[in-house]
């Protein structure tokens, strides 16, 4: 039987409550369908009876033939309607509501008819037992139809009608009388339906209204069931997040003040080991907030992605010789592979890439303490235009459950709670992968099974390197060699350095005494413009920020001199916008350099203008073959998965001279120790150009090491002082962290002034 709670229609709002309504009305329509024609049959059977002796036999039982077959189409008719279900009857409501009051309006006809045709007109004690079973019929119909919006109109009209229209024939006062009596009658039952049916479509609307609200009521009550469920399970993992994050932090801090303690007041031979375990302890304790950081600023959307030209097998050898390391220390075997049919050179962000691969493949070696670590680089697909490459690091570590892997990608969770205290850990490095995958627009998964390691794995789409960068990016690794045979022709020429940085005026001075040239160095505007006017040079080398005057005021400045007007000036300067080179040319400039310097550029852009300006070398005797390398090598930190000092990109800008990187780092030490205390302390007081000029110093002097983090953080505070945006203390702590992260780094080296 067809209920209230119908599924019926999927159409909301009053619609929806209409069919509701109507299919309750056809219901109650169809409720005794069996009981009014048990009736019927009753009363057709009486009137066969009783006019038996008066009225045409073949006449009486074709009607009551007629009656009778007329009885099973509408039992068929509310058997198929309360045997369909809910949703089928919903969908055909009004079908079904034409359906009905087409088998109500014959059946009235059919009783009518015998008005019309059985009626005894010389019999009046028959006629009037005629009347009240008609009058009878029509009256308890009224109940039964009056729900159905139009059918009992149509049933009684069809019967009373008849039995009218006879009763006017008659012609005599009596029954004219009689008639309209009928339809007198006629119109008050048909007023008493309508209201009846009122008040039960009323009654129904309201029904089916409330039953909404209780089940909008109780689905709001099971959201915020499930809401308050959800909130509570993830402060649950925030709160462990944060157990486990105390315990992280507390650790390698009870370690640097222990040891500091100790260190205080032991003989000066214990100190140094002392001083080691504490800068082990102080790395552990910024990788936290590194981990922190990160994923801070991907939740505020403030990471974007490059779209570069570059080299896959560079990345994947950074990747060899930061987590090889991990890897031999444990005795585990470290395999990269790539695909023979991978494509080499690629568009996209390779520092983000690296990231992950690192992230993953750092996890991989914590995880395992026999075996195998394995990162594989296979391509997927491979068109003209772009190449979907997947990328798989495989262990076997100690594998994760199923319940484990449904949690893993969670901020503030790892697999499980005893995890940390194992092994370590913030629990963020997982999630922060997976949000840089899908920036790149791809998905990070993971295969796993317990105690036998894991796979992770992620496709993402690369574009293919532009024309000519397979060239471009393969002779930047041969561009050390071409650039020392490219020297020869720089020798002798007078070269004036305005740098006010110690470290670039290092290697500034490095590059540029290596290949034979005469340096003069001066430490701002003013003093090159006054060094210009006493000598004549060959070529200029202008730094852009410096105090008393900066670059743009000194070129213009040079170029209103006489003398100076045609030589070449090649701007310095870590601003490499198309907007600052603009500035730069219009001040007067030819060209620039960016920062951080990069050898093969400086000695390509010097060879290019001293031609262009008629230079001729002077001849001198061979040059003296240089000497080797030191043996002590700069190594990343093996406990970041992500080097601190990215000493292979400086050591590629600085031609692979590793003395001359040592002697920056230790540079960088002395003169750069407190840059981020005197940018607040110049923020404080007012003094913005100042603060400016050292956030701008600072970010030259962190790239040209390999500071990449204290690069980025410092580029990031010189934005914010230049554009008056508000210096946050989530600024402030990141470029402190980065700053005593690069420190920590270059003291963990142990380089000597």
């Amino acid at each position: 039987m067809i209920s209230s709670e119908t599924a019926a229609s999927e159409r909301p709002g009053a619609d929806a409550t209409r069919d509701l309504v109507a299919l309750e009305q056809l219901r109650l329509a169809h409720r005794n369908t069996s009981v009014s024609q048990a009736a019927s049959l009753v009363i057709a059977v009486l009137i066969t009876l009783v006019l038996w002796p008066v009225t045409e036999k073949s006449h009486l039982l074709s009607w009551f033939a007629v009656v009778v077959c007329s009885i099973f189409p509408r039992l068929a008719l509310s058997r198929r309607f309360f045997k369909q279900d809910r949703a089928g009857a919903a969908a055909d409501v009004d079908r079904w509501i034409r359906w009905t009051r087409v088998g109500v309006l014959l059946s009235g006809m059919i009783w009518g008819s015998a008005a019309l045709w059985l009626y005894p007109t010389e019999d009046p004690h028959r006629e009037l037992f005629l009347c009240l079973m008609l009058v009878g019929v029509s009256t308890g119909a009224l109940p039964l139809l009056a729900p159905l919006p139009g059918a009992f109109p149509l049933y009684a009209g069809a019967i009373v009608l008849p039995l009218v229209t006879v009763f006017i024939l008659k012609n005599q006062f009596i029954y004219l009388m009689i008639a309209l009596a009928a339809l007198l009658e006629l119109y008050t039952w048909i007023v008493s339906a309508n209201r009846y049916r009122h008040t039960i479509s009323d009654s129904q609307h309201l029904r089916f209204q409330n039953e909404a609200l209780v089940a909008n009521l109780t689905a709001s009550n099971e959201t915020a069931l499930a809401a308050k469920h959800e909130a509570d399970a993830a402060n649950l993992a925030k709160s462990k997040f944060l157990a486990n994050m105390s315990h992280e932090i507390r650790t390698p801090m009870n370690a640097i003040l222990g040891l500091t303690h100790l260190g205080l007041e032991a003989p000066a031979e214990k100190q140094r080991e002392y001083l080691r375990k504490i800068n082990d302890s102080a790395g552990l304790l910024l990788n936290i907030l590194n981990d922190i950081l990160d994923f801070s600023k991907i939740e505020a959307g403030k990471i974007t992605l490059e779209s570069v030209d570059f080299d896959l097998h560079r990345v994947m050898d950074r990747i060899s010789s930061t987590i090889g390391a991990q890897a031999r220390a444990k005795y585990l075997e470290f395999v990269i592979y790539i695909a023979p049919q991978t494509p080499r050179y690629l568009q996209g962000d390779p520092l983000r890439l690296g990231q992950v691969l690192l992230n993953l493949a750092s996890n991989a070696v914590k995880f395992t303490q026999r075996g195998s670590v394995t990162v594989s680089v296979v391509p997927e697909s491979v068109t003209a235009e772009k190449t979907v490459l997947r990328y798989s690091v495989s262990d076997t570590g100690i594998g994760l459950t199923p319940e484990q892997r449904q949690r893993l990608f969670q901020a503030f969770s790892q697999a499980d709670s005893s995890t940390t205290r194992k092994f370590g850990g913030t629990g963020l490095g997982l999630a922060i992968s997976k949000r840089l995958v899908e920036l790149m627009g791809g998905d990070i998964q993971v295969d796993s099974e317990y105690g036998q390691g894991s796979i992770f794995h992620f496709s993402v789409p690369f574009h293919r390197a532009e024309d000519g960068a397979e060239i471009t990016l393969a002779e930047a690794q041969s561009r050390r060699t071409i650039a020392r045979s490219d020297l020869e022709g720089l020798r002798g020429a007078r070269v004036l350095v305005a740098e006010d940085n110690p470290i670039n005026q290092h290697i500034i001075l490095q590059f540029l005494e290596k290949a034979e040239l005469a340096v003069t160095l001066v430490e701002n505007g003013l003093m090159a413009v006054e060094k210009a006017r006493a000598r004549s040079f060959d070529v200029i080398l202008m730094d852009i920020q410096m105090p008393v005057m900066d670059g743009l005021q000194a070129a213009r400045a040079l170029r209103q001199l006489p003398q100076l007007s045609q030589t070449p000036i090649i701007a310095l300067t870590a601003n490499v916008f198309q907007s600052d080179i603009q500035l730069c040319l219009e001040a007067g400039m030819n060209d620039h350099v960016g920062k951080p310097i990069q050898v093969e550029e400086l000695f390509s852009k010097l060879a290019q203008w001293l031609a262009l300006a008629g230079f001729q070398a002077t001849a001198t005797a061979p040059r003296p073959p240089e000497p080797s390398e030191p043996t002590a090598a700069i190594a990343p930190a093996s406990h970041n998965a992500q080097p601190i000092l990215d000493t292979a990109g400086a050591l590629d800008r600085m031609g692979h001279d590793r003395v001359l990187l040592n002697k920056l780092l230790v540079l960088f030490r002395q003169t750069e120790a407190q840059t981020p205390q005197r940018v607040q302390q110049a923020l404080t007081s007012g003094d913005t150009a100042l603060a400016r000029r050292l956030a701008h110093t600072l970010k030259s002097s962190a790239g040209t090491i390999g500071a990449n983090r204290l690069q980025a953080a410092a580029r990031a505070a010189e934005q914010a002082i230049t554009t008056a945006t508000a210096f946050s203390e989530e600024l402030t702590l990141e470029l402190q962290a980065a700053h005593q992260e690069a420190l920590a780094e270059i003291e963990r080296l142990d380089l000597k002034p």
